[in-house]
């Protein structure tokens, strides 16, 4: 019965049974989209949070993910359930059925609203449930100020907060538009995007006039606008919210009413599915099997692949574009769209490989036939392949665009991530019985892998090429799963095998990885660890204590050890350069350096080491370096030598000297009795050493500088002190280090000299903290053989392959990024420097002799 023959309004009594059972059965049609999403915002939060702990982020940074993740899922959801509704409607032949129902159009089209409304309600629902509850944990840990910006929200993050779901609307509204125009739902979600743009440029562009004109507002100044202007600004979007509402329903009134186009359409769809016979003529040959299915294929898949592949042509241009000739802001927008759609385009492709096959169980036709699995995959996978191809090679015209800001290594990068969407697509297009289902599960799905593998990949980041594994074993399981599908045999032991497939595919990447690392360890050599742990060392008189950032004992002053300071009073360096600190300062300094030489149970009680090095170096252009002492005293040493010129020395200097070779010495002699240890070697005999020989290398030539230089190089360490000294201490640390244990939840970080070995991110791991002891053992074993066979002479190779390991040995597997990022001075390496000055201070010793 016909809407004209029994008009809504003499039905009073069953509207309301009605209206429910419409309601009922579009509720029922969107419980799969539904449950997808919402069980992927509960498992990417628990997945993103794992993630992100593993990977050290802060606690903002994991609540900026959690929040990004709900809304791009919400805006899935609102994308995906207006082709469900009524898309699938379309296919399955109940939308042609609601015609003859005694109930109005607007009904129908309400009903639909009303469903995906509270649909979308939903998902942001659950979400801000869980960005709730991760807050809370949050706020109840240690407080951060922008805990307490959040608790008292202003009015621009409640209009950000107001902005992103005012969006999920947005493009929930576009969505119904798309699907009420076009008859195919994948052709819906195709048309999309350019109606998205074209809408989001439209708003742009009428409120950029409207400010410009009616207000005189530079459009992009973020200022404080007044009520009228931001009530002008809401009301554009409004305006077109409004529109697309209206074009909803017009839309919906052509649909079920069926005028005009749209009974041509029905009847076409209805005679597609008629059995014809082919026409008979003598010129026309019978195709081959292969050939058939290709071209189906194409026929099925270029409708829609090709608009995707002009849209994300665009994307690409209009990045690389943004990537050389607009702001910052811009760029990043064009960027995350760009990459957005690419990613969508790779997964709706692959989706599209058994879409058509799916719709009403048209693959029966060809089982029923005698087609054989394997080619029925082959042609289908091939064609949509091909299509990837097509798109790796869009995005491949944007990177050739921007050669100078991009690198081959990116491309391949996004050619696996686009390679594994495309494959898992494939798979997920043959096991949901819903054909548009698939295409955003498979979305949802490929959603999980930047989450599922991301933490262990920002360990690994040289080891991304693994994820290309995954791409060949996805394809195997849908070839292996296909013979199934096609005989309809897709009960739980056919989900099992997917499941199985699909956890296959996300951990051999990851057991690949782990496999090459545990291959490629250093060989350990036992024989050495056991001569070591047995080395006889002097005990210590004293015990030695320790503060938070650097060891000390009651021999050595922390004034000797300080750059910066002397008595908790900050030190000017022009005070003590040379000749132009005034006598009565130069009498004071004269007499605490006599008492420091004289002094034998102590070092730095009378006078610091940054009094000493700025009466040597006294160069202003070297002063900002001494701040960096703590970390590298031998590259400050460096740094400081360059402005250095040949001169006369004057008494002060002389003395200041003398006094650095006491130090070193009396240090030496403490180290080899055990009262002192690597720290004292590293931060006071060997710089005080260095600097010492240095000054003295500067000095002009004259008969009393000869005489002074030839009295102090009697106060040099000896070969056998320097060589024994530096033996000791690295035994002695090296024991030491030995008996660390990893525990960075105690905050006790395993160390040597200073330098930290792995960091949370990467300790945790077995086979790292396996890896990273080899690496110390084999440096410090070359290291023993160069000191003890007073072997450094050898130079620069032997220094690099050092640092080589010793930075493996810090960083892990992120050695050379991890260092990159670092800005913390207590995370730069101590022995790294030393090692490679080692060459270079013998060789200005043996000078030092020869002049």
């Amino acid at each position: 019965m016909s809407e004209q023959s029994l008009p809504l309004e003499s039905l009073p009594n069953r509207r309301p049974s009605l209206m429910r059972s419409l309601a009922w059965k579009d509720a029922k049609m969107i419980v799969p989209l539904t449950v997808a999403i919402v069980i992927a915002v509960v498992v990417f939060n628990i997945v993103g949070l794992g993630a992100s702990l593993l990977a050290d982020l802060s606690s903002q940074n994991r609540l900026v993910a959690s929040t990004m993740i709900c809304c791009l899922l919400s805006y899935l959801f609102a994308l995906g359930v207006a082709p469900t509704l009524v898309g699938n409607e379309e296919e399955a032949g109940t939308l042609a059925w609601l015609r003859t129902l005694p109930v109005g159009w607007a009904s129908v089209t309400l009903s639909k609203l009303w469903v995906s409304v509270a649909g979308l309600m939903l998902v942001w629902f659950v979400g801000g449930i869980l960005l709730l509850l991760q807050f809370l944990i949050i706020a109840n840990g240690p407080k951060e100020t922008w805990v307490d910006d959040l608790l008292s929200p202003t009015g621009a993050e409640i209009l950000q907060a107001s902005t992103a779901v005012a969006m999920s609307f947005l493009i929930l509204a576009i969505s119904f538009v798309c699907s009420f125009l076009f008859r195919s739902p994948m052709a819906a979600v195709v048309a999309f995007f350019p109606a998205f743009v074209v809408i989001m440029l439209g708003i742009s562009f009428v409120n950029e006039q409207m400010l410009e004109v009616g207000f005189g507002i530079s459009y992009g100044r973020f200022v404080n606008f007044t009520p009228s202007v931001q009530a002008a600004m809401v009301a554009v979007p409004m305006v077109a919210f409004a529109g697309l509402i209206g074009m909803i329903y017009v839309l919906a009134w052509q649909r079920l009413r069926g005028q005009g186009r749209y009974e041509h359409w029905t009847a076409r769809s209805q005679a597609a599915f008629q059995l014809h016979e082919a026409p008979v003529s003598m010129r026309l040959q019978r195709p081959s099997i292969n050939g058939a299915l290709f071209w189906q294929q194409i026929r099925h898949i270029g409708p829609f692949a090709v608009p995707l592949l002009i849209i994300s042509l665009g994307c690409c241009l209009f990045a690389s574009w943004n990537m050389s000739h607009s702001i910052n802001q811009t760029r990043v927008l064009g960027l995350a769209f760009g990459s957005i759609v690419i990613g969508l385009s790779a997964t709706w492709i692959g989706g599209l490989t058994f879409f058509s096959d799916n719709v009403r169980r048209r693959v029966a036709f060809f089982a029923d036939r005698g087609v054989s699995p394997s080619r029925f995959w082959c042609t289908r996978v091939a064609v949509s392949g091909a299509f990837l191809l097509l798109l790796i090679g869009c995005v491949a015209i944007g990177f050739w665009m921007n050669q100078d800001k991009t690198s081959e290594l990116s491309l391949v990068v996004i050619a696996i991530v686009l390679s594994i969407a495309w494959s898992q697509s494939v798979l997920i297009s043959m096991v949901v019985n819903r054909p548009i289902l698939g295409l955003f599960g498979a979305v949802v799905l490929w959603a999980i892998w930047p989450f599922s593998v991301g933490w262990f990949y920002a360990i690994y980041q040289d080891y991304f090429w693994t994820l290309g594994f995954a791409v060949p074993v996805l394809l195997f399981a849908s070839w292996r799963l296909c013979r199934f599908w096609m005989n309809g045999e897709t009960g739980k032991k056919f989900q099992a095998r997917r499941i199985a497939y699909l956890a296959l595919a996300l951990g051999l990447p990851m057991f690949i990885t782990l496999g090459h690392r545990y291959v490629t360890l250093p060989a350990t050599d036992s024989v050495w660890r056991n001569q070591m742990r047995n080395q006889d060392l002097p005990a210590p008189k004293k015990l030695l204590a320790k503060t938070s950032w650097m060891p000390w004992s009651s021999a050595v002053s922390m004034d000797a050890l300080s750059p910066l300071s002397r008595s908790g009073r900050t030190f000017t360096p022009a005070n003590y350069v040379g000749r132009l600190a005034n006598e009565e300062q130069e009498k004071e300094l004269l007499n605490r350096i006599d008492q420091e030489i004289a002094e034998q149970e102590s070092i730095g009680d009378h006078i610091s080491w940054a009094e000493l090095s700025q009466v040597l170096v006294g160069s202003t252009q070297a002063t900002p370096w001494i701040s960096q002492w703590h970390t590298s005293p031998n590259r400050w040493i460096e740094i400081a030598a360059q402005d250095l010129l040949s001169y006369d020395p004057s008494e002060v200097q002389v003395k200041s000297v003398e006094a650095l070779l006491v130090w070193s010495t009396r240090a030496r002699q403490m180290i080899v009795q055990g009262d002192e240890g690597i720290e004292t070697l590293l931060r006071v005999a060997e710089p005080s050493e260095q600097l010492a020989v240095l000054s003295m290398l500067w000095w002009n030539e004259s008969p009393e500088t000869a005489a002074e230089i030839e009295r102090l190089r009697e106060l040099l360490p000896t070969d056998q002190l320097r060589r024994e000294s530096r033996r000791i201490a690295i035994i002695d640390h090296w024991q030491t280090f030995d008996r660390q244990p990893w525990d960075f939840d105690s905050g006790a970080v395993k160390n040597f000299a200073g330098d930290t070995m792995l960091t949370r991110q990467t300790g945790w791991l077995r086979i790292e903290q396996i890896r990273s002891e080899r690496m110390v053992d084999q440096a410090i074993r070359d290291l023993l053989y160069r000191i003890e066979s007073a072997n450094h002479l050898a130079g620069d190779p032997e220094a690099v392959w050092f640092a080589r390991r010793w930075k493996q040995a810090m960083f892990g597997p992120l050695d050379g990024k991890e260092e990159l990022r670092i800005t913390n001075v207590s995370r730069s390496s101590t022995m790294i420097p030393w090692v490679q000055s080692l060459s270079d201070h013998e060789q200005r010793i043996n000078a030092l002799y020869r002049r």
